[in-house]
Formats: structure tokens, sequence, C-alpha cells
């Protein structure tokens, strides 16, 4: 039997998606890191916790199955850029709370300005509906 491909992570990568394993035991999600992570054998991992190694491969598994799903979200977000309007980018900062409310709230003036231009150039109604009255 040929032997498996090898799957590794990146310790911030297995960071990153424990909040997704909430139902996994520290246990195996700790065994799980050990091979994932660390590159030890199952066999290895499994003896020391007085395991079969298959239970191990269950737990390695597991893992690989949310980390594969974190990663299209991934994709998915990073392609999101695409339909910003142009001359917009797509940014991640970090900074003090005071100051990424006021940049939200002048970017959210900035987006409205923009979709309004946009929707009279075009003609459209607001979510491309008719005239619709919204009431005071």
């Amino acid at each position: 039997m040929g032997r498996q491909k090898q799957r590794r992570m990146t310790p911030l990568e297995f960071e990153a998606i424990v909040p997704l394993l909430p139902h996994m035991s520290a246990e195996r999600c700790a065994a799980a890191r050990l091979a994932l992570v660390d590159g030890r054998t199952q066999q290895s991992i499994a003896a020391g916790y007085g395991w079969v190694r298959q239970a191990v491969a269950s737990a390695e598994a597991v893992v690989w199955r949310v980390f594969e799903r974190y990663r299209e979200a991934k994709r998915i977000e990073a392609r999101a850029g695409a339909d910003l309007p142009a001359g917009w980018a797509r940014i991640t900062i970090e900074g003090p709370q005071a100051l990424i409310r006021k940049f939200e709230m002048e970017a959210a003036g900035a987006a409205a300005d923009a979709g309004r231009l946009a929707g009279s150039a075009r003609g459209d109604a607001p979510c491309g509906r008719g005239a619709v009255e919204v009431p005071e």
C-alpha cells in the first residue's frame, strides 16, 4: 500500500482553524497538531497517547477537512475584491477602535456617494427595484 501524501500546515494556519473545531477534544486537537504542524508520525503520536494509529488519523482528517473549507473561504474572500468600484481597494487594518470607526464611517459615506453616482448614471433605483418610499 502506497504512503499518502503528507499533509502539512503552518502553526498560524492551525491556530486560525482551532475556533472552527469547538466539538473536538483538546487531546484530539493536540494530536492533530503534532501530525499536521510538527510532522510527527501517526504511529509515534498514537504511542504517546496510548491510542491506535487510526485514532490519530481520524483526528488529523477532521482537522484537514476543516482546513480545506477554511482555505476555500479565504479564496472566495480574496475574489470578493473583484466587484469593488473603480479606484477602490480592499485592506485589513489593525488600530485603535475609535480610528477604525472613523475610517468605516468615511468609507461608508464614500460608498454611498459612489452608489448614488453609479445608480443615477444607470438610471437604477437602489437594489435594482422600482422607486421606494422610505417612511420618516
